[in-house]
């Protein structure tokens, strides 16, 4: 299986003159070719090997959608490293807890972030001497961390390998990337669905339209982004979705596949749009980080029955296989509610740093067909219809979601705790 640069590289050579970004530069929308995208990886490659990043060392980069950030990430990726995003609008604290946690040593526009011990990657002179490096990443390999949410008040780093993003987005099932693809980058970096909207597009020959940091996506503005940049495939989260379809559903009159997600999807907001939306297709996505964005997909027909009071979260993606578990972890009868594992190329290598963590929620079980192998333990409560599709019935623990992010109570309440005043917190 290929890595995401080497995939790149080959798309880029097949298709040199074909638009891969394009991105918001002095006010204007400015396109970029795969051969400039490629050429501009290759030198940030050379940068970061001259500031000495080693195989499987991770790379810091603010959570900031610049005009830049596709060939950086190529850059990262073609010398072996890995990405780990920061939001500069964390906490200090935060934000260096997270650095050092990774251990990183360099990083990219280290000025928009507060963190200490990691030196910024110049943009210097190359000389002739500087050869390309070595194309080193493999399938197996990290190719970003993810920090969400921990119950003990700690972020947990996500590691994702390079071939769980591959399976995502090449030879996918769930979605089309061929003829127009092309997809708008809005959501926030550390949230994992920018994984789909960077990397569709760019495995594909698509284009991926950089929505700068400066301009907010609202229900009043995002049609005529989507207009003037030909948008076709759009991620939005179910709560901006609501909104949207609520204010302005026209804003999404030229999108041909829109993906929905991140919280469960409201009934009555689907119906309008699938009546506002006659030329477009809609699904609903569901996936936590640790299988890589995306688990299963469910694509939402355009006749509802009537009687319909949730929409199911659908069938595994290209590359997944799930089953459902109950607290024992033995496999429930089809239509029996338990816990849904998902099995396959998507599931993460583990928590960084965090064996004990790991060896909980990433276990090997003995599946229906008697096979052990390796899963994921979701956490989330389903049952799985006779036609295979699985239907999200809740949570089995203290995790929730607040507009598509998650968040562990856990990690609230021992923020409480941190205060002297506090004698013993709890939240619901």
């Amino acid at each position: 299986m290929q890595s995401v640069v080497s995939r790149f590289i080959e798309v880029a050579q097949e298709n040199p003159q074909a638009i891969a970004v394009t991105r918001f530069v002095d006010d204007v929308w400015e396109s970029v070719t795969y051969e400039q995208v490629l050429l501009e990886s290759e030198r940030f490659a050379q940068l970061l090997s001259r500031a000495g990043v080693l195989p499987g060392e991770a790379v810091v980069i603010p959570s900031l959608r610049s005009h830049d950030l596709v060939s950086k990430l190529l850059g990262i990726l073609w010398v072996g490293g890995c990405y780990v995003f920061v939001d500069p609008k964390l906490p200090e604290k935060r934000q260096s807890q997270i650095v050092e946690t990774t251990g990183a040593k360099v990083g990219f526009d280290l000025n928009k972030l507060q963190v200490n011990g990691v030196s910024p990657v110049l943009d210097t002179h190359l000389s002739d001497s500087d050869q390309s490096p070595p194309l080193i990443s493999q399938a197996h390999d990290a190719a970003y961390i993810k920090f969400t949410s921990g119950s003990t008040g700690e972020p947990k780093g996500v590691i994702i390998p390079h071939k769980a993003i591959v399976r995502l987005v090449v030879d996918s099932n769930f979605i089309s990337f061929e003829g127009p693809n092309i997809f708008m980058l809005h959501s926030a970096l550390s949230f994992d669905a920018a994984t789909l909207e960077l990397w569709g597009p760019l495995l594909n020959g698509g284009r991926c339209v950089i929505c700068p940091p400066e301009i907010t996506l609202a229900p009043d503005n995002i049609g005529s982004i989507v207009q003037k940049t030909e948008v076709t495939n759009l991620w939005l989260t179910s709560s901006f979705f609501n909104l949207l379809i609520s204010e302005n559903p026209d804003a999404l009159q030229s999108i041909k596949q829109l993906l929905i997600g991140g919280e469960v999807l409201s009934v009555r907001h689907v119906r309008s749009a699938l009546a506002f939306l006659p030329n477009t297709r809609i699904f609903n996505g569901y996936g936590p980080t640790e299988n890589t964005t995306f688990t299963t997909v469910y694509p939402i027909p355009r006749e509802l029955p009537g009687d319909i009071i949730s929409i199911p979260i659908g069938f595994p993606v290209t590359g997944t296989e799930c089953e459902v578990f109950d607290e024992l972890l033995r496999p429930v009868a089809q239509g029996e509610e338990g816990e849904l594992l998902a099995f396959g190329k998507g599931v993460a290598i583990g928590y960084l740093g965090r064996e004990d963590l790991t060896g909980e929620r990433f276990v090997e079980v003995k599946r229906i067909n008697g096979q052990v192998e390796r899963a994921y333990r979701t956490g989330d409560l389903v049952r799985q219809a006779e036609d295979g599709c699985f239907e999200y019935i809740g949570r089995n623990d203290a995790q929730v979601k607040i507009e598509g992010h998650r968040i562990e109570l856990g990690e609230i309440e021992v923020c409480l705790h941190s205060f002297d005043e506090v004698k013993d917190a709890r939240v619901v």
